[in-house]
Formats: structure tokens, C-alpha cells, sequence
């Protein structure tokens, strides 16, 4: 089983457990998305005006599951409005990341 697997068989057994119960809000982490859609904050960014709130209503745990079984077989970058997938980025993907985030810290506000 990859981290893949993982990742949506946990995902499965949220949106099976909040479907089941009277869940308002489930706690996501990372939100570190801009007001831009599909735009996130680079790495190191420590100022994150306008980032959304960390709790997801169960429907948007749902949209993020069925996001993640649709790319579940293709590598690299995913961009949804509100949230990024990292499905085994390919090492381009993860220079990109690096070199925004490093571009950030020199440029604070210009990537």
C-alpha cells in the first residue's frame, strides 16, 4: 500500500464517519491557500493574509476525497480553487516548490 492508498483509504473512513454522525466541522491542517484560486503561499511564507479557516464542513472533506480518488493514479501537482494534491511529485514539481519558496525569502510578496 502506497501513502496514496493511505491517504483515501483515511479519507473513505472521514467521510463515511461524518456521514454517519452529526459532524459541523472537521479540522484540516496546511490551509496555506490564497485568495487566488488554485494559488497557494509559497514555503516560508510567515505572513498569510486572507488564508482560509482551518475547519472544512463535512461536504468539503467529501469534495476533497473525490478530488483525491480522481488524481489518485496520476503523478506530480493538482490544483483544485481551495486546496493543492501532492501526488508523488516529480522531482521538477518539488524544485519549483523550493525555488518559490526560496524566491519568497528574497522577494518577500514577489512570487
Amino acid at each position: 500500500m502506497s501513502d496514496r492508498d493511505a491517504f483515501l483509504a483515511t479519507m473513505n473512513r472521514l467521510v463515511d464517519f461524518a456521514a454517519t454522525r452529526p459532524v459541523t466541522h472537521v479540522l484540516g491542517c496546511h490551509i496555506e491557500m490564497t485568495r487566488q484560486p488554485g494559488r497557494d503561499y509559497p514555503l516560508g511564507a510567515t505572513c498569510q493574509p486572507g488564508e482560509p479557516v482551518l475547519q472544512m464542513t463535512a461536504a468539503r472533506l467529501t469534495a476533497v476525497r473525490d478530488a483525491a480518488a480522481a488524481v489518485a493514479g496520476q503523478r506530480g501537482v493538482h490544483r483544485f480553487d481551495d486546496f493543492i494534491i501532492y501526488n508523488e511529485a516529480r522531482r521538477g514539481d518539488q524544485v519549483k516548490l523550493l525555488a518559490r519558496g526560496l524566491l519568497h525569502r528574497i522577494r518577500p510578496g514577489g512570487s
